[in-house]
């Protein structure tokens, strides 16, 4: 890997964000645009132990799935003993 590449997956789009913040600088592959969108996010989120978070409204943290466990998830949650409808 390149140095100022995300060790991360890049198929998330919040990959360059969770770079970021883990580091505080941005990607070097990002142009002047792109760098300056995150800088601009970087207050609306937080990394937990490894985990991407949104701030709401009331400070409340909102975590993030990525698809995949998002749909691993909702399956668990429907096959579940009291899921369904």
């Amino acid at each position: 890997m390149s140095k100022g590449r995300p060790n991360i997956d890049i198929e998330s789009q919040y990959a360059y964000l969770i770079f970021y913040l883990k580091n505080a600088y941005a990607p070097v592959e990002l142009d002047s645009k792109n760098k300056r969108a995150l800088r601009l996010k970087e207050n609306q989120y937080q990394l937990v132990n490894g985990i991407l978070f949104r701030n709401n409204y009331n400070f409340v943290l909102l975590g993030f799935l990525e698809k995949s466990k998002a749909k691993k998830v909702l399956q668990e949650l429907h096959d579940g003993p009291v899921g369904g409808h």
